[in-house]
């Protein structure tokens, strides 16, 4: 009977002791995530983090930093406020739950965590976002992550605008160390308006999957459809996009990277244009990883990625394009399509350079309607317009304005032209 004894007691200070061992485990385990998460995010970077230990449960606080012109531009055009000393950060504060049994449903997990979001600006101020993220980690380090929020029950106010969201429900599922996410759900619609004029974006749906390249970047596929864009300008023109379908792709094969864009809108309105359904496609071959890497974070930093090596970059000898530009509307139709590849071992040391060595073709066709059409959005265009057919580089043929181009050794040709390059 005392042996009996003894093993439960036993037994029972092991149960009781393992909470305390995973929850010193849990902080370098939520430490990862959220590093990941950061090196996610454009410019984002894990500034500090906060934890305080229990033996069942612990709080663990993270300040994600973000840095580069375009976030404090953003901040100031939501705000209308100047810029401040600090920089625009997300804060996350999460309650750990230590496994074996964290509770919450689910079974035996390594621990749980339920965060709450909040955005801090560059004055120090702190925006309580609406929602929860719930999160759950088994023992092999995967899991998945859960944000669902309400929205906001009545507008927001922003500096002079207003701001009102319908909500969120996301899900992130990742592998051991974040290396790889899959990630599902929608972005309700969202509005912000104030004395520049209102951006609607309606919907979102989105899915991808995601895995952290060797070279510090991601590669994977993206899918976005969004049920609506407008923008409204403060005279009140408008320009609205119906439909709207993005997917993006990026790959890395033997330290090389390619990359795909594809944009489709149903109807596109504003300006000159109505009605226009648009289908585009753009790609890029055959990058250098290491180079392109570089380039991402340098950018990300705010910096104009003029340390990057240029013949590094282009060393296998790329390939981008235009795979297609379709417009099809009621007033005619547009279609493009062009290529430019830079051989191999070129030196090429910039942008002009590279367009030295390139060699490439491309070709555009349009009906005279559409030409009319989008004439009539800007003096400017009209005259392009006007020069390229007069000086031979559009055509006409079978009823439309034709253009094709070659380009080899520097010298461009346009319907047998030579045209002079800025180099």
């Amino acid at each position: 009977m005392r042996k009996i004894t003894l093993f439960f007691v036993l037994a029972l200070a092991l149960v009781l002791a393992i909470p305390g061992a995973v929850g010193q485990l849990a902080r370098a385990r939520q430490e990862t995530l959220v590093a990941a998460l950061a090196a996610s995010l454009d410019g984002g970077q894990l500034a500090s983090s906060e934890f305080e230990a229990g033996w069942f449960t612990s709080r663990a606080v993270h300040r994600i930093e973000f840095d580069g012109p375009a976030y404090l531009a953003l901040e100031r055009s939501l705000t209308g406020q100047a810029e401040g000393t600090q920089r625009p950060a997300l804060i996350i504060d999460s309650r750990l739950a230590h496994g074996p049994w964290p509770g919450g449903g689910g079974g035996p997990a390594f621990m749980t965590a339920r965060s709450e979001l909040a955005l801090a600006g560059s004055d120090g101020l702190t925006l309580e976002l609406p929602g929860q993220v719930s999160s759950r980690i088994r023992f092999l380090g995967d899991g998945e992550s859960r944000f669902e929020s309400p929205g906001l029950n009545q507008p927001l106010r922003l500096g002079d605008g207003l701001f009102q969201w319908d909500g969120a429900d996301v899900t992130v599922r990742f592998e051991r160390g974040a290396r790889a996410l899959d990630s599902s759900g929608r972005i309700g619609r969202l509005v912000l308006s104030g004395e520049d004029g209102e951006l609607i974006l309606g919907e979102v749906q989105l899915e991808g999957r995601s895995r952290r390249s060797s070279h510090g970047f991601w590669t994977g596929v993206s899918d976005l459809q969004v049920e609506r864009l407008e923008v409204v300008a403060p005279d009140g023109s408008v320009i609205a996009g119906e439909a709207l379908h993005f997917t993006g792709t990026i790959e890395e094969t033997d330290d090389l990277v390619d990359l795909r864009f594809k944009l489709q809108a149903a109807a596109i309105n504003g300006g000159a244009v109505t009605d226009a359904a648009l289908e585009t496609e753009v790609f890029g071959t055959r990058l250098d990883a290491v180079e392109w890497g570089r380039y991402l974070a340098i950018r990300s930093a705010g910096d104009s990625g003029d340390a990057v090596d240029f013949a590094r970059l282009t060393r296998a000898g790329p390939r981008v394009g235009l795979t297609r530009l379709d417009v099809r509307s009621p007033d005619g139709d547009l279609a493009a399509a062009a290529t430019l590849e830079v051989p191999v071992g070129s030196g090429a040391r910039g942008p002009l350079t590279a367009l030295g060595a390139a060699v490439g073709e491309g070709a555009l066709t349009v009906d005279p309607g559409l030409l009319a059409r989008l004439a009539q959005s800007g003096e400017p265009l009209r005259q392009a317009a006007e020069i390229l057919l007069v000086l031979g580089y559009l055509r006409e043929d079978d009823g439309r304005y034709a253009g094709e181009f070659s380009l080899s050794r520097g010298v461009l040709m346009v319907n047998g032209r030579a045209l002079a390059l800025p180099y």
